[in-house]
Order: structure tokens, then sequence, then C-alpha cells
């Protein structure tokens, strides 16, 4: 029993026994102390974060507003500006709409005046005559004297009334060619139209007639905007030839066409193909415009050859050859107005014959030269 009750005693002291209130307190106190430091430092970082973005935030509001300060000011500028134009625009329109109004009328004007010119120039073109392949001569002999004489000799079959005159007689090109060139084309005005169509239509019905054993052709002296307009009809032309079709070429470049005992007028190449194909005569356009391609080579042939100098013999004989080839074709197509009258399709043009009229309307290429230039 001793020995029982000993060691009950010594387990007794060994067991902990209850904590007093103080001690909890204590040890409540030291927890709580220590996890309000650590929230301390937390809140002290978050703290220092939050001053940071503040900070941030202070520097862009401050960039922010100074850039809509800016944008205030150019927004002010632009209304002004806007507000500026808009009266400037108001004042401006009705002086704009009134400068539209002139620049039509002086368009109109403009195209009233060059048709005006064109017919000026075609009337001063009444009385000339063209003349290709016709031999050269000297500067001291009169061109006028010598083509006057080979007229009244060699075209004229008849006795030339007292009123018979040329005029004016001149060369194309100035620069006389060099041996074995073609002679450059003569144009010749005479006094009276009268004798103009009598000759063409001597060349027409007898010719071709012969000077110095060269063969001379003659034809109207058209101006460039009718001549191209003619040439148009060419191929045309050549067709109705070969369906045996009766034609004529009016002035300035009216294609008339009798088929099956009626009349049809064309103004232009277009409206005749179109006839032509609802007739079963051309099955196409093709070679209609191809005088005018034809033309607009020569005519770069020929500024290719004043800038490059004069052309070789070779080339002067071809150009010669080509010259002959091509002339029956504008002899043709020019004739083809006397057939039907002296510029037929026009009554103003029919009747109008005063030579005062002719003379003070004289184009550039009657001009008076001196016998150099000749």
């Amino acid at each position: 029993m001793a020995g029982k009750s000993k060691s009950a005693k010594n387990q007794e002291r060994t067991a902990p026994g209850p904590v007093p209130n103080d001690q909890q307190q204590i040890l409540t106190l030291q927890s709580l102390e220590s996890t309000l430091q650590s929230h301390s430092v937390q809140f002290k970082k978050v703290l220092q974060a939050i001053m940071d973005i503040k900070s941030s935030l202070e520097l862009k509001i401050d960039t922010v507003s100074q850039d809509l300060n800016l944008l205030r000011v150019d927004h002010r500028n632009l209304t002004e500006r806007v507000k500026t134009m808009d009266d400037t625009l108001s004042k401006t329109s009705p002086m704009v709409s009134d400068k539209q109004k002139q620049i039509q009328r002086l368009d109109a004007e403009v195209k009233m005046l060059w048709r005006r010119a064109e017919e000026a120039e075609s009337r001063s073109r009444r009385n000339n005559i063209r003349f290709v392949v016709f031999p050269e001569h000297p500067p001291e002999q009169s061109s006028e004297l010598t083509i006057e004489q080979w007229l009244i000799k060699e075209v004229l079959s008849w006795s030339p009334s007292k009123f018979f005159s040329v005029e004016r007689a001149h060369r194309v090109q100035r620069r006389t060619p060099l041996p074995g060139q073609p002679p450059r084309p003569s144009i010749v005005r005479l006094l009276n139209y009268g004798d103009r169509d009598l000759i063409l239509q001597q060349f027409c019905s007898k010719g071709p007639f012969r000077h110095e054993g060269s063969v001379v052709h003659a034809y109207p002296d058209f101006t460039q905007k009718v001549q191209k307009q003619r040439n148009s009809y060419m191929k045309i032309k050549q067709r109705l030839r070969e369906h045996n079709i009766k034609y004529a070429l009016l002035f300035p470049a009216k294609l008339r066409v009798i088929s099956e005992e009626r009349t049809h007028m064309f103004t232009s190449p277009e409206d005749t193909c179109t006839w032509m194909h609802a007739k079963g005569i051309a099955q196409t356009n093709e070679g209609v415009n191809e005088e005018e391609e034809w033309m607009s080579s020569t005519s770069r042939k020929r500024n290719k050859r004043r800038h490059k100098g004069q052309p070789t013999e070779r080339q002067a004989a071809e150009e010669r050859a080509k010259v002959l080839k091509e002339t029956p074709l504008l002899i043709q197509n020019s004739f083809e107005t006397l057939r039907s009258g002296p510029l037929a399709g026009s009554d103003s043009e029919s009747a109008s014959s005063d030579s005062t009229i002719t003379d003070a309307l004289r184009g550039p290429d009657v001009t008076p030269r001196t016998a150099d230039e000749l």
C-alpha cells in the first residue's frame, strides 16, 4: 500500500495542472500583437502601392488635362476656320456660278469663231487650184506667167476671156527639192471662180495633161479639215463603184447616194457604212479610216524629214512613186464636187461667187512671197 501511494503521488506531481486566467490573457494578447504587426506591414505595403498609383494617376491626369486644353484650342481654331470658309464659300458661290456661265458662253463663242474661221478659209480657197508634179522653174522665172501660158495653151481649148488671169502661184514648201526629188506642189489662185471650175472640168474630161514631160494633176484646194473629212470616204466610194451605185461627194464632206431611184444623204462615213451594211454592200466598217491613218502617217513622215534633213535619192524616188500612185485617188475624190456642181450641197456656197469676198478672205496659202521663196 505504501508503494502504491508513493507512485500515485509522483504521477500527481508530474501531471499538468490548470493554467491560470492571467497567463491565458497574456498569451492571447501576444498572438494578437503578432497578428497586428503582420497586418500592419501588409497595410503599409498596400498603402505605399496606393500612393504610387495615386501619383501615377495624377501625372497622367495632368498630361490628359494638357492634351484636352490643346484639343480645345485646336477645336476653337478649326471652328473659326470652318466659319470663315463657310462665309467665303457663301460669297464665292455666286461668283463661281457666274464664271461657269461665262466659260460656257466663251466656249460657245470660240466654237462659233472656229466654224467661221474654217468657213472663211474655205471661201478664200475657192479660186485656188492645187497642181501636183508640176515641174520646178528657176527663181528668176515668173511662176504666174508660166502657169498662165501653159493653161491657155495646153489645158483650155477655148479662147480665154480678157478676165482670165493667174493672180498668184507659189510652192507649198519653201525649200527647193534636190535633184531626183519630186517637185513641190503648186497652189495657183485664179482671178475668177468660173475659170477654176472650167480648168478642173478639163482635167476631169480630157486629162491628164503634160508639161515638160511630166504628167500634171490638178484638184481643188481644200482646207486640211475638209480634205481629211473627204478622204475618209475613199474606201466607201470604191465599194460603191464596184456595185455600180451612183454617188456624189458634196461640199464640204457630204455623200449623196442614189440607189433604187432614191436619194440618200450621209454626213459621216459611219452612217454610210451602216446603210451599206443594211443593203448588203459592205460587211464591215473596215477601210473607213484608212485614209485618215495615211494622212497622219504622211504628216509624221514629213515632220521627221524636216527635222532630220533632206532624204536620200532612194527615199526621194520612193516618195515620188508613192505620190504618183496616190494622186489619182485624191483627184478622183476632189472631182466628185464637179459632178454635182461647184461646191454643191450648200446654197450659200453655190450662190456666193463674188470675187471681192474671196479676195478679201485670202488664206495663208496665197500670201505674196518673194521670188526667192517661190
